[in-house]
This record gives structure tokens, C-alpha cells and sequence, in this order.
């Protein structure tokens, strides 16, 4: 059976444009690859050293466009504090700086204390990052970083540290992007509401009474994560609660924000 000539363009046109159609839908997607490194630092040559280990996976954005370029130097500044460099090496700056502090920092200290054993644990460290990256809303990518660390004292301190990106340029996205200008208030306002609910008090003194809000006020946290149908706020230990209260997120869906959008 043969179709006219027209029909055959017809035909490929439509294939065309429904494959390019997919192509630019695919390309808006941030691609990511892995990069980690692994290490065990010892405080002194006892075969029961206290020791120090760090172990790092983050993800980067793979190629050398701007868009990769952004994302991966907000990664590096972010959970490195380092700039103008890869995200490789800053991993590894990163790693080799903290391996350095722990030996000078403690490798003296130890030698008077070694005779004592319970003071030991005071020089065991960790330092544990890991990170995953999932979509969020249409055309953004949520970049969240897992860390867990432990530099003696009582306990550990456990952080969760988030960022979104515009799928398609690469920027890392503040809520004053999504958000009508002077939302602060009104938001602020929400979130309190969002707390009691999830605590199940009404009002600050009950709040208090719970170990929340006790030396500061609600605040809009710059640690979210823009959702498919809502926004979810992350305070880490200590933010707004004490470590006992551990992190809290508080979920807001648009609709309950309308207001405060571009409309």
C-alpha cells in the first residue's frame, strides 16, 4: 500500500515534532553523576588509636555548560565553603583540611589523655555527607544533602541541607524567586499555624511548653523543598527546638500559600 507524498511529510513532521517535543523535555533534566571519598585518620600508633573517618558521596552535575557549571559551584559553596574549584577538588580539599585540623587539633591532647579510657570516645570522630537528587515541581530538580557528624561531646549532630535548582539554567532557586515580594510576614504566620498543628498545642505558650520556639521567634527557613503540590520547610536541631525535639519539617501546600504567588 502506498501513501501519497504529502501524507509521508505529514506523517514525518508529526513524528519529528513529537520526538523534539520529548528531546526538550529530557534535556530540562539535570543529569548527575557521583563523586566520594573514603578516610580513616588515626591519632596516634596504638593499635587502639581513637580515630577520625570521613566519608563523603555528593553528587555533581555532569558536563561543562553553564547550567552544570552553576549547579556545581552552589554545590561546592554550599556544603564546602570553598569556591572556583571542581567538585572533585573540593571533596577532596575538604576531606584532606579535616583529616589535617583533627591530627593537630588533637593529636597532643590525646597523648595526656590516653591513660585516661573514658575519656577516648571524646576523640572519635565522624564526618558522613551523603546526598540525593529527585525531582520536584515542574522544571525544578531538589538537591539534598544528608550529614551526620560527631566531634566529641554529648552526641552527634544531624543535618539536613537542601537546595533546588532551575532544571533549565541551573539556578539555585530562594523563595523569593516563587514568591510575591514582603511574603515574609504572611508566611511566618503560616508556618506557626503549620508548627501547632504538627505539635498538636494552640498557641506560644503551649508551644513553650513543648521546647519549642522558647528563645526565638518562628522564621522562614532558607532549607526547603519545593514539591510537585507543596513546599516543605526543614529546620535542623537546635533551629527551633532542642536536640531532645531532634528536625522538624513542616509541609505547605499551595493552595494554602495562593496568596503569596505569582499570579
Amino acid at each position: 500500500m502506498r501513501f501519497p507524498f504529502k501524507s509521508i511529510i505529514i506523517v514525518g513532521l508529526l513524528i519529528w515534532g513529537l520526538s523534539s517535543c520529548g528531546t526538550h523535555e529530557n534535556s530540562k533534566k539535570i543529569s548527575f553523576d557521583n563523586v566520594s571519598v573514603s578516610k580513616d585518620i588515626v591519632l596516634s600508633k596504638d593499635s587502639d588509636s581513637p580515630r577520625c573517618r570521613i566519608n563523603i558521596n555528593v553528587n555533581q552535575a555532569t558536563g561543562n555548560d553553564n547550567r552544570a557549571k552553576a549547579v556545581n559551584a552552589a554545590i561546592i559553596e554550599k556544603l564546602f565553603y570553598l569556591e572556583n574549584l571542581t567538585v572533585r577538588q573540593a571533596v577532596d580539599s575538604f576531606a584532606n583540611e579535616y583529616a589535617r585540623n583533627y591530627t593537630e587539633t588533637l593529636a597532643k591532647l590525646y597523648k595526656e589523655d590516653k591513660d585516661v579510657p573514658e575519656r577516648k570516645p571524646w576523640y572519635e570522630y565522624n564526618y558522613t555527607l551523603n546526598t540525593e537528587v529527585q525531582e520536584g515541581r515542574t522544571g525544578v530538580m531538589v538537591y539534598i544533602a544528608s550529614l551526620d557528624y560527631f566531634e566529641g561531646g554529648a552526641h552527634g549532630i544531624s543535618q539536613k541541607i537542601v537546595m533546588n535548582f532551575d532544571a533549565e539554567t541551573g539556578k539555585k532557586l530562594a523563595l523569593a524567586d516563587i514568591l510575591v515580594p514582603g511574603y515574609e510576614p504572611r508566611l511566618n504566620e503560616i508556618l506557626l499555624s503549620a508548627l501547632e498543628e504538627k505539635i498538636g498545642v494552640k498557641g506560644i505558650d503551649e508551644l513553650h511548653e513543648n521546647g519549642y520556639l522558647y528563645s526565638m521567634n518562628i522564621f522562614t527557613p532558607d532549607n526547603f523543598i519545593l514539591g510537585d503540590k507543596d513546599i516543605t520547610f526543614i529546620y535542623n536541631v537546635y533551629e527551633i527546638a532542642p536536640y531532645s525535639k531532634g528536625q522538624t519539617e513542616l509541609t505547605v501546600s499551595y493552595s494554602d500559600i495562593n496568596d503569596l504567588l505569582p499570579q
